[in-house]
Order: structure tokens, then sequence, then C-alpha cells
């Protein structure tokens, strides 16, 4: 990304400390508190979850090997999920699944 992007230098004279005097400032605003403190809580009621899985699945006699397995299978899924997920996103309304979840 370093190497595509070419930056101006118009905007050079701003210093760093002006650069994040704006950004907290943009932090403060209602609207951006709200969704840092969705975007924090909203993964809390799933970890429990998985943290959980692979317990259980031990207390059933589940091999740690196969648990390893499947924690290693899971991690292009997940890419993969993330990656349509994104790409869905841009065509469609992104806060939709939350909505409908929520309901």
């Amino acid at each position: 990304l370093l190497l595509m992007v070419k930056e101006n230098d118009e905007n050079s004279s701003e210093s760093p400390s002006t650069v994040y005097r704006q950004l907290y400032g943009i932090m403060k605003l209602p609207s951006m508190i709200q969704l840092a403190a969705f975007l924090l809580l909203a993964r809390v009621p799933f970890s429990a979850h998985d943290s959980l899985m692979s317990l259980k699945l031990l207390d059933r006699g589940f091999p740690r090997q196969d648990i390893a397995m499947i924690q290693v299978l899971q991690l292009p899924f997940d890419i993969i999920g993330t990656i349509l997920a994104g790409r869905w996103a841009k065509t469609h309304d992104p806060g939709r699944p939350y909505l409908v979840g929520w309901r």
C-alpha cells in the first residue's frame, strides 16, 4: 500500500499533534462513541460460546488433535466469510444483518 499510494505535499504543513487533535475531536462525537461501544460489545455474547465449545468437546471425549484440526480448518472459512461479507456490504445495506439479528 505504501508503494502504490502517493501523498500530496500540500498538507504536509500539519503537525502530528494537529492531526491527533482532529482525530480526538472526531472520536468525541456522540455517533462515534456509540459506534465504538457497539463494536466493542457486539462480540461479547459470542466469545463465551467460542471459548466453551472446545471445553465441551473435551468433556464428551473428543480428542485434542481433532479439536486442533477443526480450529485450523476453520481459519480459511473465517477469512472467506469476511471477504464475502465485505463484498455483500458494498452492494447492500451493511447494517441490515445486525438489524435483522437484533429483532
